[in-house]
């Protein structure tokens, strides 16, 4: 039983069912699906909380529910499946599915079978460990503010080693390891797995993806692209919307490196009739890039969508300043080569007030850190440092270690 990761999976369904008003022993749980038998309210809650997740991958990816009306009996040991069309049985109850993963695996399987009406096999062992953590995390994202706004579910601890490194780690990795004992990495291992559930939702293929890895296969979302390689950057790109957007924009030291890196690109070489010659030519500064747009160059109008297309991709994930300047450089862009050199004095004046808007907002976030590290209660404030050092948590080197210790003695002194 791994003890840390149910306490912190049963805070959202203990709380829901202590605030949910009293429902009766049947009741509907989603429309479409009623419990039969329940054993105390907590089932109900349980079921029905697990449900409206599977339902809200349902609608993001298209997939209909089974047509037949479905009751669930649980509590019944010696029954798992569907008995003819309509009635699903699930072994144990609610405090049992908490306490066993195992057991999460097969419920979540039989239960996501039912919503995306898909095949299903009372021999295999269920959803991988990955999946049911994703979808525990989700909900457990969702029992405060996110359940008023989906962008407060944010990635934390994926997002910052993302900003940190300026790579997106390996989701084929995740999902072949189990859920780690550290506490830290248990905890980024349940963002990335709840991001690689949005993303295949978003793709509309979150019906193959549970299909698929009930059969035993961790790693069988590669399955769903052409390579591991395309599956990699594929998901990489896709990673970045999600963790980066106007409620939570990238951090600035990225946005600086990637604004730069805007600015690198490869262009072919023409001859005086404007054709390309098949050579290519680099190019490291938009002044150049500008300056290769003239006439009578053919393919210009092309290079000039290509350069465009990475200031609004970037756009997305800034505020919501920084997204209305990348908008409106993009825009100039169209202008490069022109007479008269416009558009590129205007793209440099909006370039010049984005880079105003980044120190800005790096100031801002700056003083807020500081002022939460004096005034948020150390536990809270180091929360994630302390679950490292506690118990089996290996995260911190004893180097790492020792100087928190030295910290913490300085600051309660």
């Amino acid at each position: 039983m791994n003890r840390p990761l149910n306490k912190i999976i049963s805070i959202f369904f203990i709380l829901t069912l202590l605030f949910a008003p009293l429902l009766p022993g049947a009741g509907v749980l989603v429309p479409g699906m009623e419990l039969s038998d329940a054993s105390s309210d907590f089932d109900h809650q349980f079921l029905r909380s697990v449900l409206r997740q599977l339902d809200r991958y349902a609608r993001t990816a298209g997939v209909s529910r089974m047509p037949e009306r479905i009751t669930i009996v649980c509590n019944r040991d010696d029954r798992y499946g569907f008995y003819g069309k309509n009635r699903l049985y699930l072994p144990g109850n609610a405090q049992k599915w908490l306490e066993d993963i195992s057991m999460r695996r097969k419920v979540y399987s039989a239960l996501a079978a039912a919503r995306f009406n898909s095949r299903f096999s009372a021999d295999s062992p269920g959803l991988p460990e990955w999946i049911v953590c994703g979808i525990d995390a989700e909900i457990a994202a969702g029992a405060a503010s996110g359940q008023y706004l989906t962008a407060n579910r944010n990635f934390e601890l994926l997002s910052a080693i993302a900003g940190h490194t300026g790579n997106i780690p390996d989701f084929r990795i995740m999902c072949q390891k189990g859920i780690p004992e550290d506490p830290v990495m248990r905890e980024f291992f349940a963002e990335q797995a709840r991001i690689l559930l949005h993303i295949t939702a978003r793709n509309g293929r979150i019906k193959e993806l549970f299909q698929g890895s009930s059969g035993g296969k961790t790693d069988y979302f590669i399955a769903l692209f052409s390579s591991a390689g395309e599956a990699a950057n594929s998901l990489a790109d896709d990673s970045e919307t999600l963790l980066w957007n106007q409620h939570h924009p990238m951090p600035v030291k990225t946005a600086r490196e990637r604004l730069a890196e805007l600015e690198h690109i490869f262009v072919t070489e023409v001859d005086e009739n404007g054709e390309s010659t098949g050579n290519f030519k680099e190019i490291t500064a938009w002044q150049d890039f500008a300056a290769t747009m003239a006439p009578p160059r053919k393919n210009r109008n092309a290079l000039k969508g290509q350069f465009a297309t990475g200031f609004i991709r970037l756009g997305k994930m800034l505020s919501i300043q920084e997204k209305q300047l990348l908008g409106e450089m993009a825009g100039l862009v169209s202008g490069f080569g022109e007479s008269g050199g416009e558009a590129e004095k205007r793209f440099a004046q909006k370039l010049h007030l984005l880079q105003q808007q980044l120190s800005r907002r790096e100031k801002v976030e700056r003083f807020l850190r500081d002022t939460l590290t004096i005034n948020t209660p150390l536990p809270d404030n180091f929360r994630l440092l302390f679950e490292a050092v506690s118990g089996s948590g290996r995260t911190l080197t004893p180097e790492e270690n020792n100087f928190l210790q030295q910290t913490i003695n300085q600051y309660l002194l």
